[in-house]
């Protein structure tokens, strides 16, 4: 997998106005950058998906929630949809 420092990631994926160092996880150790060359900390993910990725579990309750909401109210919506249907005919 390639590793590229901040500055190199913002060049190659043409970012404007260039992303900081906080948007990212980045490596706890320096590494070699392959675009520069320079041992710097180099990108390991953009943090909107780990968060995400994180959070899931908090989530978790309210779409089990919402799926037994669906559940516990799809006959009264099958009878409003048949009830409709047949007025229509």
């Amino acid at each position: 997998m390639a590793e590229y420092c901040v500055d190199c990631w913002n060049k190659i994926h043409e970012i404007d106005p260039p992303k900081s160092p906080e948007q990212f996880i980045l490596s706890k150790t320096p590494e070699l950058c392959e675009g520069c060359g320079k041992y710097r900390p180099t990108v390991i993910l953009e943090r909107s998906g780990y968060y995400r990725h994180k959070l899931r579990f908090l989530l978790l309750p309210v779409k089990l929630l919402r799926a037994l909401w669906n559940l516990l109210t799809a006959p009264y919506r099958l009878y409003r949809i048949k009830k409709s249907g047949s007025r229509r005919s």
